[in-house]
């Protein structure tokens, strides 16, 4: 969080890489009629890490409130011990696109139509709680590892870590 002491190698490092094209083709049949047709891509890579995951991802989130070390998501005003607990996680976006309008014009009236599809890709690797969230209301419950909040969260066994999700998108339009 900001004004926040962090000790080496847990600094969260979020890098992004994004990707685009896009090709549009424009075809005047006559004076009355025109064609515009338009693909694109774009693909986004996100992650978030710690500067050393060697280390921070042997750490739980730990918070004392009584201390004021609170959050355990990242956050501006998080000051709980370790990576947050919604770290570390990735995603690629990819965004298929193809769209194609007719525009016509007849006397003193004009007409368009046209589609719009497209696909989205999305691989996604986001397990909050994998390493833990520990909660001690004072300084002696964490002395005595009375913990008020103790949360950990696993893939079932056979499951999937990574989540693959494939949405289509169809609109067609007359004006």
């Amino acid at each position: 969080g900001s004004g926040q002491l962090t000790p080496a190698g847990l600094t969260a490092l979020i890098p992004q890489k994004t990707r685009s094209a896009s090709v549009n083709f424009t075809s005047t049949f006559t004076p009355r009629m025109v064609n515009e047709f338009r693909t694109s891509f774009n693909r986004l890579f996100t992650s978030t890490n710690a500067e050393n995951p060697a280390v921070a991802e042997r750490i739980p989130s730990i918070e004392v409130p009584d201390l004021g070390l609170r959050g355990f998501n990242a956050a501006s005003t998080r000051t709980g011990i370790g990576l947050a607990a919604n770290y570390p996680q990735f995603q690629t976006l990819n965004n298929y696109q193809l769209q194609d309008s007719f525009s016509l014009v007849h006397n003193n009236h004009s007409f368009k139509f046209g589609f719009d599809f497209r696909r989205q890709e999305q691989f996604q690797f986001f397990l909050p709680l994998t390493r833990g969230r520990l909660e001690y209301a004072t300084l002696q419950a964490l002395v005595d590892d009375r913990a008020t909040v103790a949360q950990i969260n696993a893939p079932l066994r056979g499951g999937e870590k990574l989540t693959y999700l494939r949405y289509y998108d169809y609109f067609f339009f007359l004006q």
